[in-house]
């Protein structure tokens, strides 16, 4: 039985060399969980993805920027590839690919209004894809922080109908944008707080 305690190793690591596009996200997914997280695993990592970044759907794609975002590898080309592949795949992603290739875009420093509002009519037309909160927090952070709220508006309509999965610290990181971006009278942040209050009865409840 592998020791799940102890870093990826090093015959892991070196088999990205001929991952695909699914193992070598699930690759990554081990390193982000166990270690070690350092450069010297990431950049063979990174060095195979930018290799096969044309082969990546936006499933795969928004699990690999996310885990990249998670690490210490910044290389701005690559960075700027991976924003441009995002941007190819757009018109595929279903709302967690969405949530997830903004919101990890967003803490690579590669999120601008430009690729907000490339995303913005297909993230619309998929938030009833979301199965859990967790996409929509994702969704809900990154157009806080662009200041739509219109389209905060329609992130918090189906937040209000997914209550039983919305977990405390998605709550933190939706409370953390709202506040820094809408007044407390604005409409997004009144219907935040009463998105709260509902939750918090919904979890007495159960």
């Amino acid at each position: 039985m592998p020791n799940l305690g102890a870093g990826v190793s090093r015959q892991t690591l070196s088999s990205a060399t001929w991952a695909g596009t699914s193992r070598l996200c699930a690759i990554m997914a081990q390193v982000v969980s166990r270690g070690p997280n350092n450069l010297e695993s990431w950049k063979p990592l990174a060095q195979r993805a930018d290799c096969i970044l044309d082969s990546f759907n936006a499933k795969h794609l928004a699990q690999l920027v996310v885990y990249i975002s998670k690490s210490p590898f910044r290389d701005s080309g690559f960075i700027n590839r991976l924003r441009a592949r995002a941007m190819a795949t757009a018109t595929e992603c279903d709302a967690l690919a969405c949530g997830g290739l903004l919101y990890g875009l967003q803490k690579l420093g590669a999120c601008d209004i430009t690729l907000v509002n490339h995303f913005r009519d297909v993230m619309l037309s998929k938030l009833d894809s979301a199965k859990t909160c967790y996409p929509l927090i994702l969704l809900l952070h990154t157009y806080a922080n662009a200041r739509d709220a219109d389209a905060c508006m329609a992130i918090l309509n189906k937040v209000s109908s997914s209550l039983d999965t919305l977990v405390p610290k998605g709550i933190e990181i939706a409370k953390a944008a709202i506040e820094h971006n809408f007044e407390p009278t604005h409409n997004v942040s009144q219907v935040f707080r009463d998105i709260c209050s509902r939750h918090a009865l919904v979890k007495k409840s159960l």
